[in-house]
């Protein structure tokens, strides 16, 4: 590892051609395949040199090599996209990836974007429209939850969930386990523990799916653990029927 570094200092030393440097990298890559930091690095002297086809084609082979990263794939398409002078790619390529759970890194490059190329309350409205034209659609309301998140608007991030959750208990539309995955976890980001529990325990109780209640028990007892001091309600709303019990059983458990 420390021979490929001094390589590229010789070569910055030296001031040698720039295309002296591409089979180091790849000679690089094959050495320690299991590296994100170098592809990350050839990925940004390739940015630098504008060699964008090569570029492209390194997104390519690092989606292969690396499936469960998330964030490379779509930061390094949307960073070629604004070196070629289409901001509009770039802006589209968070756009169809877009995903209320990503990781923080992505969801803080993506609204720095859009506040870039004024599209934050394009954003918005569209996300709105999707939310009305779609009651039952968890996408749209994942979007408005995540433009008050990064302007940490928590009240109005969490308002959004609600929104949407009435709006779905309301139509009697059944729930999806991946729609109450999604739900608890951005009730999760959001600290109303209330909530999240709620959906958890409607997760647990999706019939014939062992996946979904593993998950969702899973889910209330970590939501529980995470927030020991505050009384979380779940169930029928709340536990004081538990109370009611005790006064009208003479033997209580």
């Amino acid at each position: 590892w420390r021979a490929f570094e001094r390589i590229f200092l010789l070569i910055d030393a030296q001031a040698l051609p720039p295309a002296t440097a591409g089979p180091h990298y790849q000679a690089w890559m094959a050495r320690y395949p299991k590296e994100t930091s170098v592809p990350a690095r050839y990925f940004v002297f390739l940015l630098a040199q504008k060699q964008f086809a090569a570029a492209d084609t390194l997104i390519a082979r690092y989606q292969h090599d690396f499936p469960d990263d998330r964030v490379f794939p779509v930061v390094s398409r949307a960073s070629l996209a604004e070196m070629r002078g289409k901001p509009g790619d770039a802006l589209a390529t968070y756009d169809q990836a877009f995903d209320p759970l990503w990781p923080e890194a992505l969801q803080t490059s993506y609204y720095s974007l859009l506040n870039a190329h004024r599209g934050l309350r394009d954003f918005l409205s569209r996300a709105r429209a999707a939310a009305e034209a779609n009651p039952g659609d968890i996408a749209p309301a994942g979007r408005i939850f995540f433009y008050y998140a990064q302007q940490a608007n928590n009240a109005a991030a969490r308002r959004a969930l609600l929104e949407y959750r009435m709006r779905k208990e309301a139509r009697h539309s059944p729930w999806k386990p991946a729609e109450l995955r999604t739900l608890a976890r951005l009730f999760e980001n959001a600290k109303d523990y209330v909530e999240a529990a709620r959906a958890w325990k409607s997760l647990s109780e999706i019939p014939n799916d062992a996946a979904a209640a593993e998950d969702g028990m899973a889910g209330l007892c970590s939501v529980l653990l995470t927030a020991p001091e505050q009384p979380i309600a779940f169930g029928m709303g709340d536990l004081t029927f538990l109370r009611d019990i005790a006064t009208m059983d003479p033997y209580p458990g």
